[in-house]
This record gives C-alpha cells, structure tokens and sequence, in this order.
C-alpha cells in the first residue's frame, strides 16, 4: 500500500460560538489564472502586464534598460531623479512623438518625469470596503503604491474623458484633477509606508514600517479597511498604516502603481463591501454552503476556497462553515467550524482534481467512476516532504467528554492498485479496472476483498484499501488534544 498525504485543515481553525453580525460582500475578486482577467483593467503609462503563473505581473517597459545601466545608478535608491536622464534619452531616441506626454508642466517650469506606470480596475469599490491582495517583489527596487476613493475633483468617474489626459506622472494623480488616497511601500533604503492625499499629495501618515525583507523569497497578504473615514493598512495582519480622514474621501476607483525600476507579482485581488465596523467585528463572515467529494467531483471556479481547499462532509444544519476575511489571522481568512451532534464531518481538504488540464472527456469519466480524480492534484509526487502550517482555537477548556477528530492526514489509495489470487501486485487502468468489477466487488468491511458477483464468495482478489485511513491525526479525549499516530 502507498500514501499520498493530505491535511484536512490547513488554515487558522475557530471551534466557538459567535454573535450573528453581517458578514462583509464579495464585490469584486481575480486570482490572475488567464490573459482574459487583463481586460478588466486599464494601463496608464508606459506599462507592461502580464499573466504568468496564475499571478499579475508588472513592470515598466524601460525596467530592462534601466538594469543594463545599473552598474552607473542605484536603481534602489526612491525617487526617479538619477535615472530620469536615462529614460529621457531613450524615450528621444525610440518614440519622440511621446516626450512631450513624460514632461510635467509645473507653473513656468517643466521636467521629464516619465517611465512609471498606473494599473486601474475598472471595478469602482464603494465607501467603506476592505481589498485584499498578495503581492511578492521582483526586484529590491522601489516604490510600489495602492491608490484607492479615486474620482475627478468634481465627482466624475476616473474615466471622464473631461479630465486630463494621463501617463503616469505622478504629479498627474497627486496634484492634477483627482482625489484620492496613496499608499507607498517596498520603500528601499527609506524603511517607510506613506499615506498621502490627493489633491495636493498632502501626507498624511509616515510610519517607521514596510513591507518585510522576505517578501523577496515569498509572497505577502495586504491589506487595506477602509470604514466611515479611517483607513488600516496591514502586512501579513500586522498594521502598517492607520489614519482617519475628518473629510473623508467617498467611492472611488482603485489602482496598482509602481515607479519605473520597481517589478512586481499581484495575485488574489478581492474587494468586499463593508457593513459593519470591521474594527469591532463580532461575526463568522460569510457562510460557505458546497459540499463536495474529493474522490468523484471536480470543483468549480467558486467551490474552491481561497484557492487552495474544496469543503467536505455534512450539510447544513449538522456541519456549519464560514469564512471570515475581517479577523484574520496573519492576514489569512479564519474558518469557523460548528457541527451538531449528528455530523458526520465537516472539513476541509487540499487534496482533489486540481490538476486536470489536457485530460480527455473519456478520462475523466472512467476516472469519476472509479472514483479516483484525486489522484490527479498538485500536492506532490510519492517522497516529497510537505510542510504545513495551521492554528486553532477553542473558546473554552474541553469537557471531559470531548471527543473528535479536529485534523488528520489521510492516506489517499491508488483506487486501482490490486492484489491477484497470485500474490501479484498490479495498478490497472481505469478501463481494466472497471473491466474487473463487471463480475465482482471489493468489500470494504472484510478487509477490501474481491467478491464474486454471482456466488458472494471471496476469489481472491485484493485491493488497496487505504480510503479511509488516516496516517496521523488530532483529536479531543478525555478533555485533551491529542495526536494520534494512525496503526
């Protein structure tokens, strides 16, 4: 018999009772999986945006000129002013019918301020919201910055073909015709997070904070509340930013911008409507109803949570989840987990079909009915090591009586691994494996043995029977959390 491992649980996991509040409203969400989701947002600048590996990617179009030149300017250093010469001299050279967009024009005097780049949603966000997003660094070079409650001075939509013309100058989006809020991080050698205000690019808040230095190795949860004037901007949960506007901003428009030797990877952008203090919080979040089976069922798009788990087990009212993107833990949604005496289970999993792409139709059923579309996943080849990280929380010491299963790793059985009369072990195909059951069942509670059909005597066949094994677990007994080590 052979495993394949699989966590259950694999997030911050609450056991607790919760008072009723409104759950925040999904208005917008992408996580970046096809060239399509670009449609939905607009360049401003000379930009490039791209999908790779289920992530948005951004950069300017001069990046690859500026790193041939870094050995004579520190790229990492804020500010556009030691590399604007550079670009002011290619832009010449490769498109002078654009130099006059990259010159701003500040009362009598003027400057090239070109080369960075502004990518707007389309989506307008409303007053008070929360957006989340994930985000890595491709380089150590500065700046990259959130703007949010974007408009034209006069209420119009960003859009308006009134307002200015824009092309990514700064100074067009902090002191011409907009309002808005600025967020800058991923600083450099500054080691500040900025909040600033449009028009006038009045700061409004500075913090001794940024990004963390291991965002380089792994991506980031950012996030910004947005609620009746104050805005929380938060790292992996962490506040970096926290300010109140006593006139503050309305709905707006949202935008990604980076400054020219900044790149990037964007991933996960979802913006949520906010019904209630998301500072004093009380609820579960939204209630999640899919239930699916990890053997037989290909999840849609949306009965994958966060990306990574599809819901099992009981239905509502014996097994209850909700997702909870407002008291996060590190920034990550916390689950919230309840179930009536009657459940069965009620859990989530990371390992099912997830990696189904260029299987064909006949496949696909033959392996829907031998229950087997599990085996096609992304969790790993047999002797990787996988690590896992999870938390959980119970609202009050366990009663002596307490008994479950809170986590477990199962192991997942190759459905078409048998054993002959001969002591032969041999993995079939789906289609040879169907081709067995025409004339006998494997019986589940007599060790997976084959059964004849017709006669109901054992014939000697085997099969692997590791389905509902787990390989370790956690559990409640006798008032304790237990791990268990499966025999």
């Amino acid at each position: 018999m052979r495993f394949r491992i699989l966590i259950i649980l694999g997030a911050l996991i609450l056991f607790t009772q919760i008072a009723d509040a409104t759950p925040a409203t999904l208005v917008y969400k992408t996580s970046f999986d096809s060239d399509e989701e670009l449609n939905k947002w607009i360049m401003e600048g000379p930009g490039v945006a791209k999908i790779e590996n289920g992530q948005l990617l951004l950069y300017s179009k001069w990046l690859p000129d500026l790193e041939k030149v870094s050995d004579q300017i520190d790229l990492a250093e804020p500010g556009g002013s030691n590399y604007y010469p550079f670009i002011e001299k290619w832009v010449k050279e490769q498109g002078p019918q654009n130099l006059q967009k990259y010159i701003l024009k500040k009362g009598t005097s003027s400057s090239f301020n070109g080369g960075h780049l502004q990518f707007w949603n389309k989506q307008p966000h409303p007053e008070n919201f929360l957006i989340r997003l994930k985000f890595q660094p491709a380089n150590p070079n500065p700046l990259h910055m959130l703007s949010f409650c974007a408009r034209g001075v006069g209420g119009e939509s960003i859009f308006d073909p009134k307002l200015t013309p824009r092309y990514g100058l700064g100074g067009q989006y902090m002191s011409g015709d907009l309002t808005n809020y600025r967020i800058s991080y991923w600083s450099g050698p500054r080691g500040t997070s900025h909040m600033r205000r449009a028009p006038g690019r009045n700061l409004t808040s500075q913090t001794l904070g940024d990004i963390p230095r291991h965002a380089l190795e792994r991506e980031v949860q950012l996030e910004v509340f947005r609620w009746n004037g104050r805005t929380v901007f938060k790292c992996e949960g962490e506040t970096v930013i926290d300010w109140t506007d006593n006139e503050p901003l309305t709905d707006g428009h949202f935008f990604i911008r980076l400054m020219a030797a900044a790149k990037g990877w964007y991933d996960d952008y979802e913006v949520y409507e906010l019904h209630e203090d998301p500072f004093h919080y009380t609820g579960k979040g939204e209630n999640v109803t899919s239930r699916l089976s990890a053997q037989k069922d290909i999840p849609k798009t949306d009965e994958v949570i966060d990306g990574k788990y599809i819901v099992v087990g009981n239905r509502e009212p014996e097994g209850i989840l909700h997702r909870d993107v407002i008291n996060t833990h590190q920034g990550h949604p916390v689950y919230h987990f309840s179930a009536t005496p009657k459940v069965n289970r009620i859990e989530l999993t990371t390992c099912y079909g997830s990696n189904l792409e260029g299987i064909s139709e006949e496949k696909l059923t033959d392996l829907i009915t031998t229950k087997n579309i599990y085996s096609y996943n992304d969790q790993g080849s047999y002797g990787d090591t996988i690590t896992y990280d999870w938390y959980a929380r119970f609202p009050e010491p366990l009663k002596d009586d307490a008994k479950g299963i809170f986590a477990q790793w199962h192991g997942r059985p190759d459905r078409t691994l048998v054993e002959t009369p001969d002591g032969e072990l041999k993995v079939l195909s789906e289609k040879e494996f169907l081709k067995l059951l025409e004339t006998m069942e494997f019986d589940g509670d007599r060790g997976h043995i084959g059964v004849d059909l017709k006669t109901g005597n054992p014939n000697g066949w085997k099969s692997d029977g590791s389905a509902g094994g787990p390989v370790g677990a956690f559990k409640f007994q006798d008032g304790y959390n237990v791990p268990v080590d499966s025999e």
